[in-house]
């Protein structure tokens, strides 16, 4: 059995002390695949948790659950001191997206690509070098389908060789 997560903090310690992530996603109908992302990053200790959507314009600017993660417009976020990124839950495939993924692709931040910014790897050949020619720690978390369209193959085949 799995007990709470108790994280030990220092008495005088503040959000600040303890790290900033910016979640990339959330396009119009996929918000709350950021938002889960983003909740996940505070449960585990996470500081400050930045949603940096590429359009605010359908009002979803708050997490009614957790009105703590802050919730921006991806093009503010050169504004926000954010150490480590997460890019592409629920992001979409639109050309903003990619713009906003091709920028965070450039900044020298540790990147983890998951979901839709995985997607636009697969599709984009200039986006793939770009993120070939990254020199920070970058960590991609595809699932079979997801394997299989970047590396030219079929999930089956991927499924077939999960342990090679």
């Amino acid at each position: 059995m799995v007990g709470p997560l108790v994280l030990s903090r220092a008495l005088d310690a503040n959000k600040a002390d303890h790290g900033s992530l910016g979640v990339l996603g959330g396009d119009t109908g996929t918000v709350g695949a950021a938002f889960l992302s983003a909740r996940a990053a505070l449960m585990t200790g996470t500081g400050r948790v930045y949603v940096v959507r590429p359009s605010l314009a359908d009002g979803y600017v708050l997490d009614p659950l957790v009105p703590e993660l802050m919730v921006i417009e991806a093009s503010q976020y050169r504004d926000k001191p954010i150490d480590t990124w997460v890019a592409g839950p629920g992001l979409g495939m639109s050309s903003l997206a990619r713009t906003y993924f091709e920028a965070i692709l450039r900044v020298d931040r540790a990147l983890v690509i998951d979901a839709d910014g995985l997607n636009l790897l697969s599709i984009d050949a200039a986006l793939a070098s770009f993120c070939r020619e990254r020199t920070a720690p970058t960590i991609l978390t595809p699932h079979p389908g997801e394997a299989a369209r970047l590396l030219g193959l079929k999930a089956s085949d991927i499924q077939a060789h999960r342990s090679s």
